[in-house]
Formats: C-alpha cells, sequence, structure tokens
C-alpha cells in the first residue's frame, strides 16, 4: 500500500509542477559522414537503373505511337527543374550540415519521382518519351554526387576558433 500511495504522491507532484515534470537533457546528435552521402546518392541511383530493368522492362525501343500526354510532360518538367534549382540555388547557401542532408533529400526524390514516372506512369507505347524522362531523371540525380557536402563536412570537424 505504501508504495502506491508513493506512486500517486509523485505523479501529483509531476501534475502540479509541468516544468519538472518530463526534464529531457540536451544530446548532441551526431554529424552525419560523407559516407552517409554517399550511400543515399548511389542508392538513388542505383534504383532508378534497377526500377527501369526489373520493373520498367529495361531499355525502351522504338518509336512514340502518337503524342504523349501533356500532364505527365508538364509534372516531369516541374519535378526536373525544382530538384535543379533546390541543388543550384538552395544547397550552395546551406552553411549548417544538419540543413544539407534534408535539402539533398529532398532534391533527390524530385529527380527520382521524373524516373518513376516515365517507367511507370507513361505508357510502353512511348518509348522514346520514356528513356527521354529517365535520361533527365538520371542526369538530373547525378548532379547531386554529394561532393558539395566535403568542404561542409570538414568544416563542421574542425570548427575555426
Amino acid at each position: 500500500m505504501s508504495f502506491e500511495l508513493a506512486c500517486r504522491h509523485q505523479l501529483f507532484n509531476r501534475a502540479a509542477n509541468p516544468s519538472t515534470a518530463f526534464k529531457m537533457t540536451p544530446q548532441k546528435t551526431p554529424m552525419p559522414s560523407i559516407a552517409i552521402f554517399w550511400i543515399i546518392w548511389f542508392a538513388i541511383m542505383n534504383g532508378l537503373f534497377i526500377m527501369l530493368f526489373l520493373a520498367g522492362g529495361g531499355i525502351p525501343k522504338g518509336t512514340n505511337q502518337g503524342a504523349p500526354p501533356i500532364w505527365i510532360l508538364i509534372v516531369c518538367a516541374c519535378l526536373a527543374v525544382a530538384s535543379i534549382a533546390i541543388r543550384l540555388l538552395v544547397i550552395p547557401k546551406i552553411k549548417q550540415l544538419g540543413q544539407l542532408l534534408p535539402a539533398m533529400i529532398v532534391g533527390l526524390a524530385l529527380a527520382e519521382a521524373v524516373g518513376i514516372l516515365a517507367i511507370f506512369a507513361l505508357g510502353k507505347e512511348f518509348p522514346q518519351t520514356r528513356m527521354s524522362l529517365f535520361l533527365t531523371s538520371a542526369f538530373t540525380v547525378l548532379i547531386y554526387a554529394p561532393s558539395y557536402s566535403i568542404n561542409l563536412i570538414k568544416g563542421a570537424m574542425n570548427p575555426k576558433r
């Protein structure tokens, strides 16, 4: 019975004083290493080719049979432009390592979405368009090769005093 009363007393005290209810000590989050950036980039790049060859039936051959749906082309163009803008305009301005990895992942996701739409949303009757969009996606992912992260990571490991 006394243990139960002690627990109730402790819960009552914590509820009465919310500032002491759940004290969390701040923990230092580890800095991502250069390998993390390269592993994520490599996985996205290889994922595109795996989807093309295993799920998409390989390299599309032949000529288009009619005009491809314009909405897919517009969506893919917007995704590619947004991804390139993140890589060329946003990432060079980032000075904190904690913001670099999310920006890279968002840009890679946008670039990969172009390839996914080319492989799965565009019909097999548009092989030229599928290949063009796939190459657009692959080259957009290629510009995210994380060579830009090396100086930022080195700077985070050796801060100037």
